[in-house]
């Protein structure tokens, strides 16, 4: 076998290691970029998702903040609520309306609450199935007296909203978020956020 033949076929073998080497540099690569762009597209969602959330417990908490011991106050509010999370209505796992205190907290006993909530402490909490009893009026009272869904801190009787004594009124929302790429997993993640407003105090 001649010394140019020799040489022929070790340059090819090299460029073969060659072409190889680039095809595993290229799929690493792939990999990396798919990657990267699929954990963009999941944090961007779950920003823009976590905005809706935000959107939705300042609405509600405006609402409440306006219509202060309304006996439709949290029928009200939940409708904003449920306008501002859109899609993620159907998400929710809990919404808290109750009374902050100085610090603008949640009572202890609400934090850890469940629909439908009795108890001492000063707050009402809903679900996702709220949503569909909205429009039931004899859920939500009339008059001075609250519905059978917002009677543990009845917005009529219970809320205060004179000059200088207002009840600070929070609203809490819970949604359980579900991973779009499947690059974290194929399941879900708990978003909140909660608001706080002074309710206007009667003219």
């Amino acid at each position: 076998m001649s010394r140019h033949m020799t040489l022929g076929r070790e340059r090819a073998r090299e460029r073969a290691r060659e072409r190889g080497a680039v095809l595993v540099e290229m799929a690493l690569l792939v990999t990396l970029l798919i990657t990267l762009v699929l954990g963009v597209f999941e944090i961007g969602m779950a920003w823009s998702d976590h905005q809706e959330i935000t959107q939705a417990s300042r609405s509600g908490a405006r609402v409440g903040s306006q219509l202060g011991k309304s006996v439709q106050t949290d029928n009200q509010l939940l409708r904003a609520v449920q306008a501002g999370l859109q899609d993620q209505a159907s998400t929710v796992t809990r919404i808290v309306v109750y009374e902050a205190d100085a610090n603008g907290d949640m009572p202890a006993a609400c934090k850890t609450a469940t629909a439908p909530y009795t108890g001492a402490a000063h707050c009402n909490v809903y679900d996702a199935t709220t949503f569909s009893e909205l429009g039931t009026s004899t859920k939500w009272g009339s008059g001075s007296a609250c519905g059978t869904l917002d009677s543990n801190w009845c917005s009529a009787t219970a809320r205060n909203n004179t000059q200088d004594s207002a009840t600070y009124l929070g609203v809490y929302v819970e949604v359980e978020r579900h991973y779009l790429t499947g690059l974290f997993g194929g399941g879900t993640h708990r978003m909140s956020e909660s608001t706080v407003m002074r309710i206007e105090p009667a003219q």
